[in-house]
């Protein structure tokens, strides 16, 4: 009995000890485990970042062309529900420093990554990209495999899916097409255009990328046509091109999924909120799964 009494403290002792040492390595590493609203230097400009929730893998969002952080306010909130979630302004746009030309998927996806490490964001990092964003996270994935847990590409665009309208649609169309882009975004000024530049540019030049990773991956494309995207001269034809580039997106990954909406238009995240939340939840499972 007496041996009882003296084991007893011995291990309380120990536990309180491993208990507090524990909570103190996660409490470091989850220091953005609250709502933090903050601006962090990668290198010369600082980039703004919105971090919300608890959880891992970390969930990185990524706007189409010229959005920002506000482009997520129906999910992140959602997400952070069952995993941590990270929004950011690219280089000169809302809360964002200017940052350095040219602003293309390449550059992007480098200052992405200084950013999470320099504010102590831990990998793997699933990666969500809205139209523009999609090339980013695809570039990211590339230059950084190891750090990728898994992927989601809410209605992808970039030069690939202009190479396919070039190829897809009778050359009147595509001009057509591609002079109501440029006469919009030659309107603009700042990131705005420059990221538009860096797009226009890479139309014909697109390669595929090396390395990518063999994770979770989910595209999701947009079949219904809404009012805004025929102001932009967006016909039934440019669709089903789109979600041809979409498809052939998807096959460059083992485990990559398609999945069609006429739900919604183009801005997936704002008119089906609920089928990003979903698509970010499965990848989520997959990755943690495989882990």
């Amino acid at each position: 009995m007496k041996k009882l009494f003296t084991i007893i403290p011995l291990a309380l002792l120990l536990c309180f000890t491993f208990g507090y040492q524990k909570a103190k390595d996660l409490a470091e590493e989850s220091q953005y485990s609250k709502a933090v609203n903050e601006k962090i230097d990668v290198g010369g400009h600082k980039l703004y970042l919105k971090v919300m929730g608890e959880g891992r893998p970390v969930v990185v969002l990524d706007s189409g062309l010229g959005g920002t952080s506000q482009a997520w306010g129906k999910i992140q909130s959602i997400v952070a529900g069952f995993a941590q979630v990270v929004s950011y302004d690219r280089a000169g746009l809302g809360q964002s420093e200017p940052g350095p030309a040219p602003r293309s998927a390449n550059q992007i996806a480098k200052e992405l990554y200084r950013l999470l490490k320099n504010a102590k964001i831990p990998s793997p990092y699933v990666l969500v990209g809205h139209s523009l964003g999609g090339i980013h996270i695809l570039t990211f994935a590339s230059l950084y495999p190891g750090e990728v847990a898994g992927l989601v590409f809410v209605d992808a665009k970039d030069g690939t899916t202009f190479d396919a309208w070039r190829d897809e649609l009778d050359e009147e169309k595509y001009n057509e097409l591609l002079s109501g882009f440029n006469n919009s975004y030659a309107k603009t000024t700042g990131a705005v255009k420059d990221e538009w530049e860096s797009l226009k540019n890479s139309i014909g030049k697109s390669e595929k990328l090396e390395g990518l990773p063999d994770v979770p991956v989910i595209v999701l494309s947009s079949i219904r046509l809404s009012e805004a995207e025929k102001q932009w001269g967006i016909t039934p034809e440019v669709v089903q091109s789109s979600l041809g580039a979409h498809k052939r997106l998807a096959e460059q990954f083992p485990q990559g999924v398609l999945i069609k909406t006429d739900n919604s238009g183009h801005h997936i995240q704002d008119e089906e909120p609920e089928l990003v939340v979903d698509s970010i939840r499965k990848v989520i499972d997959a990755a943690r799964n495989k882990n």
